[in-house]
């Protein structure tokens, strides 16, 4: 080998020791409170899609004010949550990240 040539044999490092970037993975979270509940799947730092529903009992599209006879209590709106947060993680192909209550933030 002369100097300053440069060898031709040059190995490439183990596969294992290489970085790929892969897809991230899509999560589905979700958030619930009294008002109703937020599904959303994020990819990375990005939301991807989101779905909102009130709290109504006969139309999700409206909200009821909480503790009325048309007003879904907690724990059908968790339930709806969960359930709503697990078909769409099965229809996008996505990791369910489960769904949380959110709590009210008091405004100062």
């Amino acid at each position: 080998m002369k100097i300053g040539h440069a060898s031709h044999n040059y190995k490439l490092p183990p596969p294992e020791s290489r970085t790929v970037k892969k897809p991230t993975q899509k999560v589905v979270i979700g958030e619930f409170s009294e008002e109703g509940y937020e599904v959303q799947i994020v990819s990375g730092a990005r939301i991807v899609h989101s779905y909102a529903a009130g709290n109504h009992r006969r139309d999700s599209a409206q909200s009821a004010t909480p503790g009325t006879p048309e007003a879904l209590r907690l724990r059908e709106i968790r339930k709806l949550c969960v359930r709503t947060a697990r078909e769409i993680t099965r229809e996008h192909r996505a990791r369910y990240g489960g769904v949380e209550r959110q709590t009210p933030t008091p405004f100062f």
